[in-house]
């Protein structure tokens, strides 16, 4: 008989910060960015770049194009 073997869970941190240092505390203090595509009908893709407060989970801006640079 074999016994399972059980892996060990790394604890979840951002780039050598833990994450309870990462949690907003007010407003405009941590923002997320996301790109996101589409097609239109004509199957022409489009991109999308979305500004998120992390606090407010309001969004904050969506730049819409057909060429977006990560610039």
């Amino acid at each position: 008989m074999r016994v399972p073997y059980h892996k060990r869970k790394k604890r979840l941190t951002g780039i050598g910060v833990p994450v309870r240092e990462m949690r907003p505390m007010r407003p405009n203090v941590i923002w997320a960015m996301d790109f996101q595509f589409d097609q239109t009908s004509d199957l022409r893709t489009f991109k999308m770049l979305n500004i998120i407060d992390e606090f407010t989970r309001e969004c904050l801006a969506i730049d819409v194009g057909r060429s977006i640079r990560a610039d």
